[in-house]
C-alpha cells in the first residue's frame, strides 16, 4: 500500500480549512449525501484512491444506490443511469484533480 501523505502536519491551516468547507457543504446545504457520495467517489477515482473508492462506494451502497448507477459514475457523460435531477457528477472534481497532479511534491 502506498505511503499517504500527513495533510494535517504539512498542512495544518488548509487542511482545517478544507475540513471546514466539507462540514459547511454536509450540514450548511441541501445537497443530498447521496449526490456528494457521488461526486467524492469521482473525485476518488480520478485520484486512483483505492480505499476512497471503497469507502464512498460503500456509502453509496447504504443509500441503496443501485450498483449500475455506482458503476457509471466512471464515465457519467455517456451514461444514462443520471436525470437531470441526478445529472451525475460534474466536472468539478476533474478540474480540481488534474490541477493537483500538476503541483509536485517537496523533496
Amino acid at each position: 500500500m502506498a505511503m499517504r501523505l500527513r495533510y494535517p502536519q504539512l498542512a495544518p491551516d488548509g487542511y482545517t480549512a478544507l475540513s471546514s468547507l466539507g462540514h459547511y457543504i454536509k450540514t450548511g446545504t441541501a445537497l443530498e449525501p447521496v449526490l456528494l457520495s457521488l461526486v467524492y467517489l469521482r473525485a476518488s477515482e480520478l485520484n486512483s484512491c483505492d480505499f476512497c473508492i471503497g469507502m464512498h462506494t460503500a456509502e453509496l451502497h447504504k443509500h441503496n444506490e443501485p450498483q449500475s448507477r455506482i458503476d457509471a459514475v466512471a464515465d457519467w457523460r455517456s451514461s444514462d443511469a443520471f436525470t437531470a435531477r441526478w445529472p451525475g457528477p460534474r466536472p468539478s472534481p476533474n478540474c480540481t484533480v488534474r490541477m493537483s497532479r500538476t503541483l509536485t511534491m517537496p523533496q
